[in-house]
């Protein structure tokens, strides 16, 4: 009931906010979600392509599969070589980038 309810929500949202960019934590890659997120994600991504936006989905480790989103990287797991779209976990501050 969760899940259905979660799916629901997130459709809801995307639907009347138009979202570009949406970001999920680490929990959508538990084994129960997968199906609700590949209806979502099929959801969000042909609404958007109907409405000729360009959206995307961040998400942690393997939740989706490769190439379906953008991977937010931790700071150990940027070591590895890794093809694809990506994004840092940790924040730049500004004042803390030394002037050359």
């Amino acid at each position: 009931e969760f899940l259905e309810d979660w799916l629901l929500r997130t459709c809801e949202l995307v639907r009347d906010y138009q979202p570009e960019l949406l970001y999920f934590d680490w929990w959508i890659q538990h084994e129960s979600f997968r199906p609700y997120l590949i209806r979502f994600l099929a959801y969000y991504y042909n609404l958007a392509a109907q409405e000729d936006r360009k959206v995307a989905v961040c998400y942690k480790q393997d939740a989706l599969p490769s190439g379906s989103g953008i991977v937010e990287m931790e700071d150990t797991e940027r070591r590895k070589p890794f093809r694809g779209k990506w994004i840092p976990r940790s924040p730049v501050i500004l004042g803390a980038i030394p002037r050359i």
